[in-house]
């Protein structure tokens, strides 16, 4: 099938979820599918970033932001705004019917670039729920009320153009359909690269503990933050050498002054692994659902044991207890980690059991030939078209 990819931002280089899960799916659907990329243009990529997507698919175009018409910005979501580009809905204009198999549009924010009428069937696919994300991200008030009816307008606008919607989890999935009957969803979990994320033969630090992610993604960043308010100290006072590194792009130095003790802000690395193999366990402070969950099956395809809340590992097939240690709130966390700290045994067979579960199921290459899959039933091969 020849496909239309439609990105609000190249998914390169893969150092957030979003881009990570992007590149890795584009890698691997390109081995079956004729892929076009088209991306709107970020202002901190660079000519090689776009020379290794351009080494994967069969054409790689992008469009500059423009400003978005005064109108429109009433009723547009703050991620639409700020990837408007009239130059991407003018090619998309020219579009002509039998040109592609199929548009997979990656964001629902680009959801207004379509054309009225749409030259080949629509498949949107949801790393997020944007709309539960501004709920819960954002402070209470009028703005926060405007901007949630502005997501669900967009949903709405997104379902009257196509039923065929891609989540990250079962329950991103039932949460949207609940609110639009008429989608018909399909679910792709994250997963990793399991050549590149291999275990290794290294012995672990007894106390120290990291937590990875994206810090100029909020739900990491409030994440942390109450983690380190409500547990830190009582984790301290039970272990005075307690360390925690703090890993992941987009930190601000002025938003992480005050550390508190046994606290590290590393930032961010070249290569994740070397901190995943050697910390006691991996952390996940979430109390905001959606998104990735790149980190969790990382860690666990490298053998690094998993300490995280309910949200943080809502939609993969971890058990709690039997793959991971589980916390219903971020300050159930601290009873958690010193379960995890008191019994190495305990915490081995935890990681080896997610390490089984992760490298059998989470693959790249499997979840992307269920994407491809829910593709093909959308829109049959060319030479099938009368």
């Amino acid at each position: 099938m020849r496909i239309l990819f439609l990105a609000p931002t190249l998914p390169w280089p893969p150092d957030s979820g979003g881009r990570i899960r992007g590149y890795n799916l584009i890698r691997q659907l390109a081995g079956e599918h004729e892929i076009d990329l088209w991306v709107v243009g970020r202002s901190d990529s660079s000519p090689g970033d776009e020379g290794q997507l351009g080494r994967v698919v069969r054409e790689l175009r992008t469009f500059q932001r423009s400003q978005i018409p005064g109108l429109r910005a009433l009723s547009a979501p703050h991620q639409e705004s700020w990837f408007h580009s009239a130059a991407l809905e003018q090619a998309l204009a020219r579009t002509q019917p039998g040109e592609y198999d199929l548009i997979h549009l990656d964001e629902l924010c680009l959801v207004r670039a379509l054309p009225e009428d749409l030259p080949a069937p629509l498949v949107v696919h949801h790393h997020k729920l944007d709309r539960e994300l501004a709920a819960a991200t954002m402070s209470e008030g009028p703005r926060r009320e405007v901007e949630l009816e502005r997501w669900l307008l967009l949903e709405n606008l997104s379902v009257d153009r196509t039923p065929a919607h891609i989540f990250c989890s079962q329950d991103d999935a039932e949460s949207f359909t609940s609110r639009h009957p008429r989608c018909r969803s399909a679910v792709v979990e994250s997963g990793v690269d399991l050549d590149h994320f291999t275990p290794r033969m290294q012995t672990r630090e007894g106390r120290h503990l990291l937590i990875l992610g994206s810090l100029d993604y909020a739900p990491n960043t409030l994440g942390i933050e109450k983690f380190l308010g409500t547990c830190w100290a009582d984790l301290r006072k039970h272990h005075t050498d307690l360390q925690l590194s703090i890993v992941g792009r987009g930190a601000s130095s002025e938003d992480w002054k005050e550390l508190p003790a046994g606290v590290e802000l590393v930032g961010q690395v070249e290569d994740v692994r070397p901190w995943l193999a050697r910390a006691t366990a991996l952390v996940v402070p979430l109390e905001v659902g959606g998104g990735t969950r790149l980190k969790l099956v990382e860690a666990a395809s490298m053998g690094c044991p998993v300490v995280t809340t309910e949200i943080g590992a809502s939609g993969l097939c971890f058990e709690g207890d039997e793959h991971d240690l589980r916390a219903d709130s971020i300050r159930g966390l601290t009873a958690a980690i010193l379960d995890a700290l008191g019994s190495e045994s305990a915490r081995s067979r935890r990681a080896l059991a997610a390490q089984t579960l992760v490298r059998g199921h989470y693959g790249w290459d499997r979840l992307a030939s269920r994407m491809s899959s829910y593709w093909q039933s959308l829109a049959p091969p060319r030479h099938e078209r009368t």
